[in-house]
């Protein structure tokens, strides 16, 4: 073999793979940045442990459309309610840093999205993203929904590049005020905007059920006057 083909196969062999990571590539990555004090994800615990994505837990920081400021779960309060129309930002307990040559695709569990649960937000995370990722999601369904404090509530899928890019800077810990004050007010569903309906329909009837007796008491007093 010549020198150039030699130095081509040990290129090749030192290049990682493209295309999307099993659990067992999540794994050992989960381990290479680890060993350099910059683990992929804190805390780790890989979810499922024989498929091409990881789950994600909900994290500490939520934020609901009616309340005015976030809240905070934790082990002893850990339940957060999306009633149907509201809005909700929710963090994940993972902090993550992706490489500059990886991209994560994001979405919300299956169990959840059944529920009536819309994920509004991105649904990818930029190479060299470091932080928390922060879903913006909708109660579309009919009924509530409760989730609770490090629940299996997010997946991502990670995929491998050709090569590193530039890494992404607007990153995350917490969420920002400007994501609160975008979603913050009274809840919009259909459920909702029906009861509003029936509610100015109600009071339509009773202001055409005054206005038919006044008009009725004024065509007698008129008769009786004549």
């Amino acid at each position: 073999m010549s020198s150039l083909n030699r130095l081509k196969s040990e290129e090749e062999k030192s290049t990682p793979t493209t295309g999307f990571l099993t659990s067992n590539d999540i794994d050992g990555l989960q381990a290479e940045t680890a060993e350099k004090k910059e683990p992929l994800f804190d805390p780790y615990d890989l979810y499922p442990r024989d498929g091409t994505m990881y789950d994600m837990r909900l994290g500490t920081e939520v934020y609901v459309s009616d309340k005015k400021v976030p809240t905070y779960l934790t082990d002893a309060d850990p339940f957060v309610v999306i009633k149907p129309g509201e809005f909700a930002l929710l963090t994940t307990l993972e902090y993550l840093r992706l490489p500059a040559d990886i991209i994560g695709l994001l979405s919300l569990k299956f169990t959840w999205a059944s529920r009536g649960l819309v994920n509004i937000s991105g649904f990818h995370v930029d190479p060299g993203y470091t932080g928390r990722i922060i879903f913006s999601v909708q109660n579309g369904g009919p009924n509530e929904v409760v989730l609770k404090f490090k629940e299996r509530v997010f997946m991502i899928m990670l995929y491998r590049l050709h090569r590193s890019v530039k890494p992404h800077l607007n990153n995350f810990d917490m969420i920002p005020p400007s994501m609160i004050a975008s979603v913050r007010g009274p809840p919009i569903s259909l459920r909702h905007l029906d009861k509003r309906l029936l509610r100015v329909e109600g009071r339509l009837t009773l202001v055409w059920t005054l206005f038919v007796s006044i008009l009725g008491a004024v065509i007698v007093l008129f008769l009786t006057h004549r």
